[in-house]
């Protein structure tokens, strides 16, 4: 870092509980933690647009492409599946997602 630092041609970056972010090759997203039926889980979210994520349900068969075709569908792996006892095409109810959307007791506008 020090060698960086003292020539003028290299990249130098210090920082400190900051994770760099570059629009062109990085995706943003979110992570909160639920619960339903007692289960806890923890759920991220990506945009349509991502470029990082791949979901795939093997070889043949990206996940992706159909996610965004409603704005309710969601991806639950088979290990939630059965501790919640659901099937594709099922609703679930998230208890605790709504909690950390909050701030100062008004939800927080998540759609851009």
């Amino acid at each position: 870092m020090a060698e960086s630092f003292n020539e003028d041609d290299k990249q130098f970056n210090a920082l400190f509980n900051v994770i760099p972010y570059t629009k062109e090759t990085d995706d943003l997203g979110i992570y909160s933690e639920a619960n339903s039926d007692n289960v806890s889980f923890k759920v991220y979210g990506i945009n349509e647009d991502n470029k990082t994520q791949n979901l795939l349900r093997d070889s043949k068969h990206n996940l992706l492409d159909g996610l965004f075709e409603n704005k309710k569908n969601i991806i639950i792996n088979e290990t939630l599946a059965k501790r919640l006892k659901l099937k594709v095409g099922d609703e679930i109810n998230f208890d605790y997602i709504n909690e950390k959307l909050m701030k100062n007791g008004e939800f927080i506008k998540t759609d851009s």
